[in-house]
C-alpha cells in the first residue's frame, strides 16, 4: 500500500491521471484499488469535506450564502449581535457559523471586521482622539546584508478606524509577466523592506509582509520594555497588539505578534507647536530592530497625540503649577485615571 501527496500551490484548474502498468511477472490477475483521495487546506469558499448549507427548498442541492455580518445555524442565517462578527471555525470553512466578540475597546457596524474608534474612552474612562495619527508610517533602524548593502524595514499601520493600508512590492521583470506573484498587501499592519538605489536616488521594495491580519486586544497598560521616564506623564500607554499568519513564508515563525504602544509625549515645546514631527520611534534596548526572535515585534511611539483630550465636564483633571522661569510658568493638566 502507498500513500501518494501532491502539493497544489497556486489557484488553477488541475487535472489528474492515474495510469497503472502490469509488472507481468505471473499469470495472476493484477489488481489495483484506490481507497481514499483526500484535500486539504482548501482556500476561503471551498470545502474539503461535506457542510451544511442554506438551501431555498429540500428539492435544491445548491447552498445559498447568508450575507455578510449573519452566520448559518440550522439551515437559517442569523445576524449576529452587537459587538460581534461572524466567523469560521477553520480558515477554510465555506461559511460562517459562529460569531466572535470584538476584542478590548474595539467595535464593529457591519459584523464582519472589529476596528478601534478614533475617538472614545478607552475602558470607559479617560477619552483620546487618535485621528491625526490615524494612519502612519514609521521605520526602524538601518540594516545591513551580508554583501554591506543596506535597507530599511518600513510599517504602514493603520491604528484606528475602518481604513486599511497597504504595502506594495516593486515588480522585476519576471514578476510583471507571471501573475502568481504576490505584490500587494492590505492588511492593518504591514511591513516592507526597502532597498535605496544607488543609481538614481530611489528606492525600491524588494519583500513585503503581513503583520495585520488580526487586531487581537487594544488596552491601556505599560510594557515593561518601555519603562517611564522621570519626565514622562504618569499615564498608561495605549497598546494595540496585531497577529498575522507566517507559515506560508520563509519565516520559522508560524504567526508574527506585534506590540505597538502609543505614549504620551509632546515631543517639543511652545515655540514648536505648528512641527510636523508627530511620532518618535524607540524599541527596546536589548534588540534594536523591534525583535529579537523574528516572531514577536515591539514598538513604542511617543507623540501627543497619544494623550487624553481634557474635558473636566467627563473625565476630570489635576492641574499643576510649575515654577516661573524668565517671566513664564508651566502649567500641566493631567486627567484622572
Amino acid at each position: 500500500m502507498m500513500n501518494y501527496t501532491y502539493p497544489i500551490q497556486y489557484p488553477s484548474e488541475i487535472m489528474f491521471n492515474w495510469l497503472f502498468t502490469s509488472d507481468d511477472v505471473d499469470d495472476e490477475i493484477d489488481e489495483v484499488r484506490i481507497y481514499e483521495i483526500s484535500v486539504t487546506n482548501t482556500e476561503v469558499g471551498g470545502s474539503d469535506r461535506c457542510v451544511s448549507c442554506v438551501t431555498t427548498n429540500n428539492q435544491v442541492t445548491e447552498c445559498q450564502s447568508c450575507t455578510s455580518g449573519h452566520i448559518l445555524s440550522n439551515n437559517t442565517c442569523i445576524r449576529c449581535p452587537k459587538l460581534t462578527i461572524a466567523s469560521r471555525v477553520r480558515p477554510n470553512d465555506p461559511v460562517p457559523t459562529i460569531c466572535e466578540p470584538c476584542a478590548n475597546n474595539t467595535v464593529t457596524d457591519d459584523g464582519v471586521s472589529c476596528y478601534v474608534p478614533c475617538a472614545q474612552a478607552f475602558d470607559g474612562n479617560v477619552e483620546y482622539d487618535l485621528n491625526p495619527i490615524s494612519i502612519i508610517s514609521f521605520h526602524g533602524s538601518k540594516l545591513f546584508t551580508q554583501k554591506g548593502s543596506g535597507y530599511f524595514h518600513v510599517f504602514n499601520t493603520s491604528i484606528c478606524g475602518q481604513t486599511s493600508v497597504t504595502c506594495a512590492k516593486t515588480a522585476t521583470s519576471d514578476e510583471s509577466k507571471r501573475s502568481k506573484f504576490q505584490m500587494k498587501i492590505d492588511s492593518k499592519l504591514c511591513r516592507m523592506g526597502t532597498v535605496p538605489d544607488q543609481n538614481d536616488n530611489k528606492t525600491s521594495v524588494a519583500y513585503i509582509d503581513d503583520f495585520g491580519e488580526e487586531l487581537l486586544n487594544v488596552s491601556l497598560s505599560t510594557s515593561k520594555l518601555f519603562p517611564a521616564l522621570r519626565s514622562d506623564y504618569n499615564l498608561s500607554d495605549i497598546i494595540l497588539v496585531y497577529r498575522a499568519d507566517s507559515s506560508s513564508s520563509q519565516s520559522s515563525c508560524s504567526e508574527r505578534i506585534t506590540y505597538l504602544s502609543l505614549r504620551c509625549d509632546h515631543l517639543f515645546g511652545d515655540d514648536n507647536l505648528n512641527s510636523t514631527i508627530k511620532y518618535k520611534l524607540q524599541t527596546p534596548n536589548e534588540c534594536v530592530t523591534g525583535t529579537c526572535d523574528g516572531c514577536t515585534f515591539h514598538f513604542l511611539l511617543r507623540t501627543p497625540f497619544a494623550c487624553p483630550t481634557c474635558d473636566e465636564n467627563k473625565n476630570g483633571y489635576r492641574t499643576f503649577f510649575g515654577p516661573c522661569k524668565f517671566g513664564r510658568q508651566e502649567v500641566r493638566k493631567i486627567p484622572y485615571t
